[in-house]
């Protein structure tokens, strides 16, 4: 069915639309559209304009989650271009960057929403965008409504915007996000359980090109698949081809915390009836915490409003996770942090990558998920996440920070990134990355990175030595009867071969002495060899490092206010950045094809906002003929090393030490293998070993023994497993937890069995 020119309809799709607006369940959607005679396929046009469109609903995000985020960040968009509109500044001088956007079209320096005071934040989220949480409450599913006061669409432009599938409507604009025009289908599977109801309302702005005079309106379903169809077909509500429209000046359609909503004169409204969330608190709590972590850094605050019966907290404004780290997070991340470094993949610009260790006490569940330890953005939003995992697995495709991991957040931006490079890299739902050579070379670069930085590696070590020291050596009668098992078994000791305990000096990153506490505005920056003119070489197929001095803090070129900025000479040449504590590390990378005997003027630049005079060190920079790495001599070798089986070294731990492992009442035991050494760290305080001591307090001592020595075994086995990547850490915790529910009173079983055979 072709879509025609809107034509004004009377009062019936007046009262339609009000159905619409008052309905907040799939059910009651269906019987306002049945009794006004709407359900009928007649009234309906394929989404798109193609009848076989299934595929491109069913084949967008895979979360409930990255499909409503794509909803909000369209409606940022609309109001960044209504901003444009105002200005006059399409199609001939617009803003370079969404955040260059937000400065020019609402004040705010930089597009950080940091600069600006909550007041301010608030009163601009209560203005822009708006999403609204109604409907049920658990065992329920929410209706959430996204609102703003954008550009919005004349109910004629539906069929090129709202209800398309392939136009390039803001291909070539280069301020907004959502150019994949793929945002209004993601979220519709996840709506109602059979329907799949979904409500769009629209009008548009009066500065905006185009007919501003009546709101549009209309519903997107869902057609299960039929006995001869593979897959089910979406249509959008069109009756006798046309967009459904009514002309009024104003709809009430704003929704307030404390009162009745508010009439807005134009923007648009994406009602989502029923939708299928994860999370099911109230929603100023966990899906706004859900929504600052995927839109990292927004140049648009967005108000979330709760009109369900909850009693307290029925507004929460999101600013984006940067902008909570910058105002709310000083008494819960680490000293010297948060830090932004640069790294440089093989010929391309640098990623920023942003490194938050929070402190041991705080509650990270705030701030950070196991599946999103690492976040990867374009634009300040969320396209791909790496899990936990990859900062605690040691080796070169992980970090190696178990101890620090639970309690890390790393944030990589990788808007600098050419536009080829990040089409090929991220898929176009926004939610994962392509497995292809670019992420393998991305994620290998970034570890290595992290497992260099000075500052992550020192708290590592100091949460090690914590952790160890609150733990208790086990007896020797538990180390002599390891021995004996594993002399008893040659599969145990093919597990266990090379993860013996290998006693090994331990020792702490970074200097000693008092705290380094740096200055806002640096005094100086030096080499710090070399004198006052460093002479560096490096080799043309290879990288060097060069080392500075300065008073700079921490923080000095990541804050989000008064940032400084570093400038490296020769361009292009930067590999990685890092700042901490007085010394400023880079790495130098020639550029493929620089002919060795190239000498060029060296120079490492501080200046920030304001700065009357830069600091800079100057020198020379040579480069050699490329590095020749000596193969290995024909039909030789390597002598194979020796691995030991010697038993691992068991440590207890109680109730009281469990924040140190992120133990928990069914936890069983952590494996930690740094500094040449492995421990195994029991908690002597399970549920089940507990319950089967009490049970039978004359072999108490017995049992725990058994429990120590089948769960170190098991333990070293499965870590085995997580760092071989056969296995997540996160299934890995959860089989042992469940083995650890059976664990004591089976092998107990079993034992006693064997023991009346063997009699």
């Amino acid at each position: 069915m072709s879509v025609q020119t809107s034509l004004s309809f009377s009062s019936p799709v007046q009262d339609l639309l009000d159905g619409l607006l008052t309905a907040h369940t799939e059910a009651e959607v269906h019987a306002c559209l049945d009794q006004r005679g709407y359900t009928c396929d007649e009234h309906w046009a394929p989404y798109g304009g193609v009848e076989n469109n299934g595929g491109q609903f069913l084949n967008q995000q895979a979360s409930a989650r990255g499909a409503l985020v794509e909803k909000v960040v369209n409606s940022i968009d609309a109001v960044l271009m209504a901003g444009a509109h105002e200005r006059g500044d399409l199609p001939g001088s617009p803003p370079a960057s969404m955040f260059a956007a937000a400065e020019r079209y609402f004040g705010v320096p930089g597009g950080r929403l940091a600069e600006i005071t909550a007041t301010d934040r608030g009163r601009l989220a209560r203005k822009s965008v708006q999403v609204v949480f109604s409907g049920r409450k658990l065992p329920g599913r929410p209706t959430i409504t996204i609102t703003d006061r954008g550009e919005g669409q004349a109910p004629d432009d539906f069929p090129r915007t709202f209800t398309s599938l392939a136009a390039s409507n803001k291909l070539h604009i280069p301020f907004v996000q959502g150019k994949f025009n793929m945002g209004s289908t993601g979220a519709v599977p996840f709506c109602g359980k059979e329907h799949n109801y979904q409500l769009i309302v629209s009008r548009r702005h009066p500065a905006a090109p185009g007919d501003s005079e009546a709101w549009g309106f209309t519903v997107v379903r869902r057609l299960r698949p039929r006995a001869d169809e593979r897959l089910s077909r979406f249509q959008y509500l069109a009756p006798g081809g046309r967009i459904l429209r009514v002309e009024t000046d104003a709809l009430p359609i704003w929704a307030a915390a404390t009162r009745g909503p508010r009439r807005i004169e134009w923007g648009s409204l994406v009602r989502l009836y029923e939708y299928d969330l994860p999370e099911k608190s109230k929603a100023t709590l966990d899906f706004t915490r859900m929504l600052n972590r995927r839109l990292y850094r927004t140049p648009v605050p967005i108000q979330v409003v709760e009109t369900r019966s909850f009693k307290i907290d029925r507004e929460a404004i999101v600013s984006g996770l940067d902008t909570r780290l910058a105002v709310d997070a000083a008494d819960v991340v680490e000293n010297g942090f948060p830090v932004e470094d640069e790294l440089t993949l093989r010929g391309g610009p640098a990623v920023r990558v942003s490194l938050i260790p929070f402190k041991e006490n705080a509650n990270t569940a705030h701030w950070v998920r196991a599946s999103e330890a690492v976040i990867f953005t374009v634009n300040g939003q969320a396209h791909a996440f790496e899990p936990r995992d990859f900062l605690r697995r040691r080796g070169a495709r992980g970090v190696g920070f178990q101890y620090l991991a639970r309690s890390l957040l790393v944030a990589v931006d990788c808007s600098a990134l050419p536009s080829g490079l990040i089409e090929q890299l991220f898929m176009g739902s926004r939610d994962r990355m392509r497995d292809i050579d670019e992420k393998r070379e991305l994620l290998e670069e970034l570890a290595g990175h992290l497992r260099g930085h000075e500052g992550l590696r020192t708290l590592n070590y100091r949460r090690r030595v914590t952790a160890i020291r609150r733990s208790a050596e086990s007896s020797e009668k538990t180390d002599e009867l390891f021995r004996r098992m594993i002399d008893s078994s040659a599969a145990l000791a093919a597990i266990l071969r090379g993860a013996g305990n290998i006693p090994a000096p331990v020792r702490a990153n970074g200097r000693r002495g008092a705290a380094f506490e740096g200055r806002r505005f640096p005094t100086y920056l030096r080499w710090r060899k070399g004198g006052s003119f460093l002479r560096k070489r490096c080799p043309a197929n290879s990288w060097c490092d060069i080392q500075l001095e300065t008073d700079a803090e921490n923080t000095f070129l990541s804050r989000p206010v008064e940032r400084g900025e570093c400038i490296v000479a020769p361009e292009g040449w930067m590999k990685s950045r890092k700042l901490w504590d007085g010394r400023l590390s880079i790495r130098l990378q020639p550029p493929e094809g620089t002919p060795a005997g190239t000498v060029l003027p060296l120079r490492v630049k501080f200046t920030w906002p304001a700065c009357l005079r830069p600091l800079e060190a100057h020198g020379e920079l040579t480069v050699d003929p490329p590095r020749e790495v000596a193969p290995n001599s024909p039909g030789q070798k390597p002598k194979p090393r020796k691995s030991s089986v010697q038993p691992p070294e068991i440590r207890e731990v109680r109730r009281d030490g469990w924040s140190d492992h992120g133990f928990g009442e069914r936890s069983v035991a952590r494996v930690d293998s740094e500094e040449g050494r492995t421990i195994v760290f029991v908690n002597m305080d399970n549920r089940s070993l507990t319950g089967c001591c009490y049970a039978e307090p004359a072999r108490a001592e017995e049992l725990r023994e058994m429990y120590k020595l089948a769960t170190a075994a098991m333990a070293v086995s499965l870590e085995r497993a997580v760092q071989e990547e056969e296995v997540g850490q996160a299934d890995a915790d959860q089989a042992f937890e469940a083995i650890g529910d059976v664990l004591v009173p089976a092998v107990d079983f079993a034992g006693r069995i064997a023991y009346a055979d063997g009699s």
